[in-house]
C-alpha cells in the first residue's frame, strides 16, 4: 500500500512532463500559435477595465530570432498595462527573441473610453515572425550506355514544419513512372517548384516570397535556360503563395554535370525564407456609466 502511494504521484509527474515535451517539441505547420486565450469581458461601462491574456507557443523545430505581438489598433481604449514574459515591450508591442522551444505569456490591460451612448470598439493585434522552409530531391543519373536503368533510388525529403510547403513537379517523359524517376547524362530536364499555404490559423495576411528569397543548392546538376533562378541560384521573381498556381510556381531547366561514373545522384535542394503574419480582432461594447 505504501508503494502505491509513492508511485502514483511519480506516474502523474512523468505523464505531465511527457505531455509538455510533446507539446513543445512536436512538429506543426502552424509554427507560432496563440494558446490559452482568455478575454476578461466584452461588455463594460465608461472607464471600465478589461484584459486579453494568452500565450505564444513555438511549435516548430527551429529557434526563431524574433516574434512580435503588435497591438496596432486599440480603437478608443487606453492601454494601462502590457506585460511580455521574458520579452521587450515598447509602442504597444511585445518582442520575443530566441524562441525555441518555448512558451511566452502576453497580458494586456485596457481602459474603456467615456461614452454617451452604447458604442462598439474593435481591438486588433498581429502576430508576426520570419522563418525558413526547405525540401530536397535526389535524382539518379545514368550514362545511358553501360546502364539503361538506375540501381540508385530516387527520393524526396519530407515537407518541413512550416505553414508554406513546396512540391516538386517533374516533366513527364519515358524515364518516369509512378514509383521512380531518373535522367541521363547530357539530357536536360525541367523541374517546377510549386508553393502552397498549409497553415490553419485565421487572419493570415497575403503571403509572398520576395525576389531572391528562394534559393537552390545543386549537386551534380547545373541550371539551363529558361530558368526562374539567376546564376547565384536565387529566384528572379516573387512568388504569390496564396495566389493562382502559376503565381505560386518557379521553374527551371537542369542539366546533369558530366561524370566518369556510370551512375550517380543529382541533388536539388530548395530553401525559402518567408515573413508570416496573422491578425486577431475582438469587439467590445461600452455603455455610459451612471
Amino acid at each position: 500500500m505504501r508503494k502505491e502511494h509513492i508511485c502514483l504521484p511519480f506516474l502523474v509527474f512523468v505523464i505531465f512532463i511527457a505531455g509538455c515535451t510533446q507539446q513543445l517539441g512536436g512538429c506543426k505547420n502552424d509554427v507560432i500559435t496563440i494558446e490559452d486565450y482568455h478575454l476578461s469581458s466584452r461588455t463594460l461601462y465608461s472607464g471600465g477595465r478589461t484584459g486579453i491574456d494568452f500565450k505564444i507557443l513555438n511549435n516548430g523545430l527551429t529557434e526563431l530570432d524574433k516574434v512580435e505581438v503588435d497591438f496596432f489598433d486599440t480603437s478608443g481604449f487606453d492601454i494601462s498595462e502590457l506585460k511580455c514574459e521574458r520579452g521587450g515591450s515598447a509602442n504597444d508591442k511585445c518582442t520575443f527573441g530566441n524562441l525555441y522551444p518555448d512558451v511566452r505569456s502576453v497580458s494586456l490591460r485596457l481602459m474603456a473610453p467615456s461614452v454617451n451612448e452604447r458604442t462598439q470598439y474593435t481591438v486588433s493585434f498581429s502576430v508576426s515572425y520570419s522563418d525558413f522552409g526547405e525540401r530536397e530531391i535526389h535524382i539518379p543519373i545514368i550514362d545511358g550506355d553501360v546502364k539503361s536503368e538506375p540501381s540508385l533510388e530516387y527520393s524526396i525529403s519530407s515537407q518541413s514544419c512550416d505553414p508554406i510547403h513546396v512540391d516538386f513537379e517533374k516533366e513527364v517523359k519515358p524515364e518516369e513512372t509512378k514509383r521512380e524517376y531518373w535522367t541521363m547524362i547530357d539530357m536536360p530536364f525541367e523541374m517546377k517548384f510549386v508553393f502552397k499555404h498549409v497553415g490553419t490559423v485565421d487572419g493570415v495576411n497575403t503571403l509572398e516570397l520576395e525576389e531572391g528569397n528562394v534559393e537552390l543548392s545543386l549537386i551534380n546538376l547545373q541550371i539551363q535556360e529558361p530558368c526562374d533562378f539567376d546564376t547565384s541560384l536565387r529566384s528572379k521573381k516573387a512568388v504569390e503563395v496564396t495566389g493562382d498556381e502559376k503565381d505560386r510556381t518557379l521553374s527551371c531547366n537542369f542539366l546533369p554535370i558530366a561524370s566518369r561514373q556510370v551512375e550517380y545522384i543529382g541533388v536539388i535542394n530548395v530553401k525559402y525564407g518567408y515573413d508570416y503574419e496573422y491578425v486577431k480582432s475582438e469587439t467590445f461594447t461600452v455603455y455610459p456609466s451612471g
